[in-house]
């Protein structure tokens, strides 16, 4: 956090005056029993506008909507509770529904990079991956590339990859099919009419699988 310069703490002081004045509605913690939704949320707007105009020179508003999203959250003390954005909430949706990306490549780590075998067009066997959308592979795990394979909006994911034999890397792009992965996997029915069945993940459709297993 930088340093507040005097001028500004002239200036900071002012409005905590004029908002002691006018009632302190600026920077009150709640509003009047009777306040409508729109005056919490002025106040909450209020608020923001001033600590970023004079608190904070090194965040953007919409971090500080962020943080303050992440601080209700977090208020609740529900172990359950979650503020998922960008990319975490993609990947929700993705389990929710069922769905994976997949883009025809198993991976092996190697020394310098991954190593593949693909399934598909644009990669072939014992090819190097360096690069995933401009990210470097090395040191990664499995499951790290598998993630980074599946992340982003787009239809498809770009690889620098080095040709088996060859010292110069190229570029690839390969297409992100999606997938639909069971919730359940077939039952096992024991004597006694007891019967077991393996539930992988939480979905929409999984109760559904379920009953048809």
């Amino acid at each position: 956090m930088k340093s507040i310069p005097r001028a500004r703490w002239i200036a900071l002081t002012m409005v905590l005056a004029v908002t002691f004045v006018s009632g302190g509605w600026l920077l009150r913690p709640t509003p009047a029993a009777g306040g409508s939704i729109y005056q919490q949320a002025r106040l909450f707007e209020n608020v923001v506008a001033t600590i970023h105009g004079h608190y904070i020179d090194s965040l953007g508003e919409g971090s500080l909507y962020q943080r303050a999203a992440g601080a209700l959250v977090a208020s609740l003390r529900d172990p359950y509770a979650e503020l998922l954005l960008n990319e975490s909430y993609r990947e929700y949706q993705r389990q929710m529904t069922g769905t994976e990306l997949n883009v025809g490549l198993d991976s092996e780590p190697t020394e310098s990079g991954l190593e593949y075998r693909a399934k598909g067009d644009g990669v072939g066997p014992g090819d190097e991956v360096l690069s995933i959308n401009g990210r470097s592979t090395k040191g990664w795990s499995t499951g790290r590339v598998e993630a980074a394979l599946r992340e982003g909006v787009g239809p498809t994911v770009t690889v620098v990859v080095r040709p088996r034999g060859s010292s110069e890397p190229v570029v690839r792009r390969l297409v992100r099919t999606p997938v639909h992965v069971p919730a359940a996997s077939r039952g096992v029915l024991l004597d006694g009419r007891v019967g077991y069945v393996a539930l992988h993940r939480m979905s929409d459709g999984a109760a559904e699988e379920l009953r048809g297993v």
